[in-house]
């Protein structure tokens, strides 16, 4: 999902010329507990969290996902740009409703979306699949997922949130200076497209309706356990100095607190980060 300028160019000329040969079709399953299975599907498009941020202005409906098979101007956490080579990887939005939430819950939100990712990796990749805080999903420390939470608040609650996703699905080829991988180089097999989104899409439901629920103490300790490097001297860059720190966990926030030495101390994202 993330490559260099020219790689990507070079596969989105691929795409268009084999696009008339071969479509990908995705079909959600109806058995989730969203309003709707409906999937807006754009063969190319500029960035699915900004295509769901305009479907906001209509009455779409929980669940709804935009997917596309060429995204060439995704965003990533941050404002970074997430590039993905088209037709091999999954990029999409879903629209939630999380009225049920106070604004300063929010970062339930990364902790459910994470979790459900997480859990419909492991039931194909061998090994450990661990988060990596806030929202990135690593395999054996390298990344293969990510998220772009955005979010819109009415007062003093939620009206509606989109959760951008991309997750490298069959994609080989990484720039040697990015740490990246994919589910077919942790499976060593190719993995239908279609397949996966519905697996993920259980799997995020599955998790939605524990928060929904109000079970956030469960949600939250699952978390806790599944970040990578938790309880493991790893070093940090951090206000311009690298440092030996350990992963004690997250505050109610979701502020990640790192013990260095006798102390305790608590980052904003982008404030911080792990080294390799």
């Amino acid at each position: 999902m993330l490559g260099t300028k020219c790689p990507v160019l070079f596969a989105h000329v691929l795409f268009l010329i084999s696009a008339k040969l071969y479509k990908i079709v995705y079909k959600i399953l109806a058995n989730l507990p969203f309003r709707t299975n409906h999937v807006h599907y754009l063969p190319s498009c500029h960035s699915t969290n900004e295509v769901a941020q305009d479907l906001l202005h209509t009455d779409v409906a929980e669940g709804t996902v935009v997917i596309t098979d060429d995204q060439f101007a995704g965003k990533g956490q941050g404002g970074n740009q997430w590039r993905s080579f088209p037709g091999q990887n999954l990029t999409f939005s879903l629209i939630l409703r999380p009225i049920f939430l106070m604004p300063k819950e929010q970062f339930l939100i990364t902790v459910f979306l994470s979790l459900g990712i997480k859990e419909a990796l492991e039931e194909i990749l061998p090994g450990e699949v661990k988060i990596k805080w806030p929202n990135d999903i690593y395999f054996k420390n390298k990344k293969i997922a990510g998220l772009l939470i955005e979010n819109v608040l009415r007062g003093n609650h939620y009206d509606s949130c989109i959760a951008g996703i991309g997750l490298n699905v069959n994609q080989i080829d990484f720039p040697d200076d990015i740490r990246a991988t994919s589910m077919k180089l942790g499976a060593n097999r190719e993995v239908e497209l279609n397949a996966m989104l519905n697996s993920l899409m259980r799997s995020i439901a599955s998790y939605y309706s524990m928060l929904q629920q109000d079970k956030k103490a469960f949600l939250a300790e699952n978390y806790h356990h599944s970040l990578l490097g938790l309880g493991e001297e790893r070093k940090f860059s951090a206000a311009g100095e690298e440092f030996t720190g350990i992963i004690e966990g997250t505050d109610e926030y979701g502020r990640l607190q790192v013990r260095r030495g006798n102390e305790i101390l608590t980052f904003q994202h982008k404030e911080i980060q792990m080294l390799f």
